[in-house]
């Protein structure tokens, strides 16, 4: 037998998707007389209070949720993703309220198929986390905040069904805001998941996100 993954204490893949990368927003039609409030000419189709937002005058942009404010990301499915394990993500946010409370994300996943019809992102199909993303401690203002990972068992495809150009769709709703806090800013969704290196036997072991295995 060759070299197989079994044999290597392979990581996890991480990758991460900023707001240009989540084909969540749009640039509004707009007339010559209209006023908008900072980053509302580009926001999300659906309601343009989800706009982006330069965070405080750093000249780092994200996408600005109020409570129960919805975003709709879809990415093309990393080529290399083996859908026989898990796959996990997480959450890099900020917000600008000095004060010390938690708040809660919910994000949902699902999945369109080559030549199946693209779903609207609302759709039934798509389901929350088996794992789902866990309230997160805010404790100052203009922090680097990360959640904690959330974990979908099953991505719900087959490994030929990602070869042959399936997408990952999401729901993302900043779910609780915390006494104090108006808004969050969200910079990115992280995912991580096995990568599919070698095949046969030896290529079934999941990973971990630690070079130490743990």
């Amino acid at each position: 037998m060759g070299l197989v993954d079994n044999q290597i204490e392979w990581m996890r893949k991480r990758k991460y998707y900023g707001p240009f990368e989540l084909n969540a927003l749009i640039i509004e039609a707009h007339t010559a007389d209209e006023t908008f409030n900072e980053g509302q000419m580009i926001s999300t189709p659906r309601d343009e209070t989800v706009c982006l937002q330069e965070v405080v005058s750093y000249g780092i942009v994200g996408i600005l949720f109020a409570a129960a404010d919805l975003i709709y990301p879809r990415i093309q499915c990393p080529w290399d993703l083996d859908p026989r394990h898990p796959v996990g993500f997480r959450l890099n946010f900020t917000q600008t309220a000095a004060v010390t409370t938690d708040v809660t994300w919910i994000l949902k996943v699902g999945t369109d198929k080559k030549d199946a019809l693209i779903q609207a992102q609302d759709a039934t199909t798509i389901a929350a986390l088996d794992t789902p993303i866990a309230a997160k401690g805010v404790i100052a203002a203009n922090m680097n905040l990360w959640t904690a990972r959330g974990i979908k068992n099953d991505i719900g495809l087959s490994r030929s069904e990602v070869e042959d150009g399936a997408a990952i769709r999401m729901e993302l709703e900043a779910d609780t805001l915390g006494v104090g806090v108006t808004v969050l800013t969200l910079l990115g969704i992280e995912m991580d998941y096995v990568p599919h290196r070698t095949v046969g036997v030896g290529s079934e072991y999941d990973r971990s996100l630690l070079h130490t295995g743990a």
